[in-house]
């Protein structure tokens, strides 16, 4: 270790409750992410879109990286390294940098100091190597679009964004067509991504990803706000992933998750105070550092839970402080 739920169609003819847009500003499902880059990303500088990294280097990899918002710092001295076929969970508390983390990855924040590489590349280079899901409080799901047109942007890095909808080929037709009905949307592909709730709206960038293809996948809090069914197909995709040899890292509040079922956990409240596997991470005294005494543990029936503040009252009551 290094320190330092199934939906339904009601009979308004949506799925489970409709989701409200969200505010001005925000990203739509298949727009544009801060920075300007499309989501999905085209290729650049004739950059391959998959394949793993170029003589062996790492799939990311930052060297003193320091990112800044005005005066307020909101990472310090970030030097870590990512090989191909990694699972990382990212944990920390609110304000603790793990969206800007994921977004300095990707070439969509400029750090004030540091290095970023993305498959041996500066980020702008091989972003269309990585897909990324963002946070669902960023996307404005009221933006007019289909749930086969957001899983069709996934190919905007194999036939570029004027191909995406003028001629999209018979493969890119085939990737759509798999990606929706693995993902269980096959029945929803002609709706409004507005009409779907939170879990399946996130099935559909899901979806997305895989239509996509990318050897990196970057997801942002993916289990919030979805039912118990998207929760465990969710699971079972990235652990697929992991298998084929991609490479997975989850931002999540989920400490529970984080620990059984990740293989790497990253403790950042923005400098990295912790870095290895989940034994070696879910320690009192390191969790207590970083989330400034707001760690819960409960033992009951032999096992330990963790919650951030209060548990809840129905776990136990044992207390170990």
């Amino acid at each position: 270790m290094e320190t330092g739920k199934t939906g339904k169609i009601g009979k308004s003819g949506k799925i489970d409750k409709p989701t409200k847009g969200l505010s001005p500003g925000g990203t739509h499902p298949g727009g544009s992410l801060p920075g300007g880059a499309p989501q999905g990303g085209a290729p650049q500088g004739g950059a391959p879109q998959g394949g793993a990294p170029q003589g062996g280097a790492p799939v990311i990899e930052l060297l003193g990286v320091t990112v800044r918002f005005g005066h307020r710092t909101a990472l310090e001295n970030i030097t870590l390294s990512i090989p191909a076929g990694s699972q990382i969970a990212i944990i920390g508390p609110n304000g603790a940098g793990k969206s800007t983390l994921l977004r300095t990855m990707l070439g969509l924040i400029r750090p004030a100091a540091g290095v970023v590489r993305l498959f041996g590349l500066p980020p702008v280079k091989r972003r269309s190597a990585a897909a990324f899901i963002p946070q669902r409080e960023t996307v404005d799901w009221s933006f007019p679009v289909t749930v086969r047109d957001v899983v069709m942007m996934g190919r905007i890095g194999h036939i570029g964004a004027i191909g995406l909808w003028l001629h999209p080929g018979p493969a890119d037709r085939e990737a759509v067509r798999r990606a929706l009905d693995r993902l269980g949307l096959t029945p929803y592909a002609g709706r409004a991504i507005s009409e779907l709730s939170g879990g399946w709206q996130q099935r559909v960038f899901l979806a997305r990803t895989l239509a996509q293809e990318a050897p990196l996948l970057l997801l942002d809090e993916p289990f919030n706000e979805i039912d118990a069914g998207t929760r465990q197909l969710l699971l079972e995709l990235l652990d697929s992933f992991v298998a084929e040899g991609r490479s997975v890292l989850v931002a999540t509040h989920d400490l529970e998750l984080a620990r059984e079922r990740f293989r790497r956990v990253l403790l950042l409240n923005k400098k990295i105070l912790a870095d290895g596997r989940p034994e070696e991470i879910f320690q009192p005294k390191l969790l207590q550092e970083a989330f400034s005494g707001q760690v819960v543990t409960l033992e009951s029936a032999g096992k330990t839970a963790i919650f951030v503040n209060k548990p809840p009252t129905s776990v136990g009551k044992h207390v170990e402080k």
